[in-house]
């Protein structure tokens, strides 16, 4: 430890002891990590599927995307159990450690203990269930979805393709007409707000549907910890992988800065600012939905006020629509989709003739 406070000031931790004096729960920070999360840290993904070393320990990471849609660490947390308080313990640490801030949304698999720890020191916070974790289950839980395609297609529609509140109880009725209703459907549908996008359109949580990142983390720990691998053999193993992740995001730190990416219309006053403001990864997320909206999408004018127009908008080949709203005075676009309050990329673009949805 006083190797990393002689090199890292900002290095900083906390531990929780048992009755018997011995370590129970260790979480650590480094000034990268709360640099990052001052930054980056309004969507984190927490995940503890994986058990590592001799003493079935969990490793605890908490996860963040940067500016190049890498995964990055905003902490790390080696917990003895998976209870309410080892979890209350480890948020209020971290939380303490990040100066207070609380993140705008916070990912997780379906845990109760969990879940409850999260309302209790997170209030603040939006919690979303992990999608891939709730699909690995339907297959036994929901045997239909094994032999019939229309009831498979509806469920993953109303799990993420559903745009309101209202379409997904249209969705889900649909299903419950091939599907009787069982426990486990029951007790998913009560938590609805936790899973189904729809219920989610008016926070950020930048498009993720699934802890998938965090359990890359946990794929790294698995490589470098072997059962008999000590504590401390595991903290520095995985300080290893973080270096290697680190290097990663200064290569495209440094290929940002020598270059910048290339407009596909080469004239075009957007893209060309774009390419300015933007990191190259996101620039080229950004490039292909506005050339998809500028070549893909149909708008027709509905209604005009003194300072406001709105247009139906969608794509073609879709009969799905979207109401876009333009303030000419106060330049502020709106659209149903609500994609750039959850992705926080402008995805619509528009002139002074018209507006083109690129959701």
């Amino acid at each position: 430890m006083s190797r990393f406070l002689e090199s890292e000031p900002l290095f900083d931790w906390d531990v929780k002891f048992d009755e018997e004096q011995r370590l129970t729960n260790f979480l650590w920070v480094d000034g990268k990590w709360k640099m990052d999360y001052n930054i980056f840290g309004n969507v984190v993904i927490f995940d503890t599927s994986y058990r590592m070393n001799k003493y079935n320990l969990i490793c605890a990471p908490l996860i963040g995307v940067n500016n190049h849609r890498q995964n990055i660490l905003f902490g790390a947390a080696i917990l003895v159990d998976e209870t309410i308080i080892s979890f209350e313990w480890l948020f209020q640490s971290f939380l303490t450690l990040m100066n207070g801030k609380q993140p705008i949304t916070i990912f997780t698999d379906q845990d109760q203990a969990m879940s409850k720890a999260i309302q209790n020191v997170f209030p603040e916070t939006r919690h979303r269930l992990c999608q891939w974790h709730i699909s690995k289950k339907v297959s036994s839980m929901v045997h239909i979805v094994n032999t019939n395609e229309e009831v498979r297609d509806l469920f993953y529609i109303y799990m993420r393709s559903c745009d309101t509140p209202q379409e997904f109880e249209v969705k889900w009725a649909m299903m419950l007409e091939k599907e009787a209703l069982n426990e486990w459907l029951t007790n998913l549908y009560k938590i609805k707000h936790n899973w189904s996008t729809s219920m989610n359109r008016d926070v950020l949580d930048l498009g993720i549907l699934s802890t998938q990142r965090s359990e890359s983390t946990n794929n790294i720990c698995h490589g470098i910890s072997k059962p008999t691998s000590t504590l401390t053999d595991c903290f520095l193993s995985l300080e290893r992988a973080i270096a290697r992740w680190r290097q990663a995001e200064l290569d495209e730190d440094f290929m940002c800065s020598q270059k910048s990416a290339t407009p596909t219309i080469q004239y075009s006053p957007l893209l060309n600012q774009a390419r300015e403001v933007y990191t190259i990864k996101i620039y080229n997320i950004f490039q292909k939905l506005l050339v998809n909206g500028a070549c893909g999408s149909r708008s027709n004018l509905i209604s005009t006020t003194a300072n406001t127009k709105v247009y139906s908008v969608g794509r073609f080949g879709d009969r799905k629509e979207y109401q876009v709203s333009f303030d000419s005075t106060s330049l502020d676009i709106k659209c149903t989709c609500k994609k750039f309050e959850i992705v926080g990329l402008l995805l619509v673009g528009t002139d002074q003739h018209r507006i083109g949805w690129l959701g």
